[in-house]
């Protein structure tokens, strides 16, 4: 029956201090709403702890000297790792804490979601930052990737000779596009000759699809597919 009452009062304790806390979270929301300083939210905090702490009873007293002594042997016993992740955690709450205190709604939150993201990646191990680091990587070239035949579908052409809009569509991709391309100059410059496959597939193997091709490349293409003369076109 002792042991009962003794978790009863312990409990009892514990959601006071619960209630403690979150008035005190309350109170600091509505000091930074009227816009104070983060020095004087300090002073006022360390002022209002110096209250509390004289309406303590002696056992609170005790009680709150013990969790500081049993917090002080845990981090006497960490790792070195650890203890290094803890005290990267504790800053970057405490830089989220004065982010909320300065003023104006889109920049706190802009500061907070930065300043979140530098904790997560300060608590990374190695192997799981060359992840993100790959993750990220991949996702940036995919990205390039398909915004890369969009922007050269809506580029507008000024030239008389624009003939490319003839045949660039949305269902084209960048390979189907640049064969296009290609074999639109190569019947310009041999339509009065006779044409064979093994000399089309060899032109267009040797201009179209090797490995050296660059952007510049597909850059120049319109450019020169424009200063072509006009012809017929013959299709395929």
């Amino acid at each position: 029956m002792p042991r009962k009452r003794k978790d009863n009062n312990l409990s009892r304790k514990n959601s006071r201090s619960q209630k403690i806390t979150e008035q005190r979270q309350q109170t600091l929301i509505e000091e930074n709403r009227q816009g104070l300083s983060s020095s004087q939210c300090l002073e006022i905090k360390r002022r209002r702890m110096q209250e509390t702490r004289a309406m303590e009873t002696p056992e609170e007293t005790e009680a709150r000297r013990n969790a500081n002594r049993l917090r002080q042997e845990t981090r006497a016993m960490e790792r070195p790792e650890d203890s290094e992740a803890r005290r990267n955690e504790n800053q970057m709450t405490t830089q989220e804490t004065h982010a909320m205190e300065r003023t104006g709604k889109r920049e706190a939150r802009r500061n907070v979601n930065r300043l979140r993201i530098q904790k997560s990646r300060a608590m990374e191990t190695p192997q799981e930052t060359e992840a993100q680091t790959n993750t990220d990587r991949l996702r940036k070239q995919d990205s390039r990737e398909n915004t890369l035949l969009p922007h050269i579908q809506q580029r507008k052409q000024t030239t008389r000779h624009d003939t490319n809009r003839d045949f660039i569509s949305k269902e084209l991709t960048l390979r189907e596009w640049l064969w296009k391309s290609m074999w639109q100059i190569f019947m310009r410059k041999n339509e009065t000759q006779v044409l064979c496959c093994t000399t089309v597939e060899t032109f267009l193997t040797e201009h179209a699809l090797t490995a050296e091709l660059t952007f510049g490349m597909l850059r120049k293409l319109p450019t020169a597919v424009a200063k072509e003369k006009s012809a017929p076109r013959i299709n395929s």
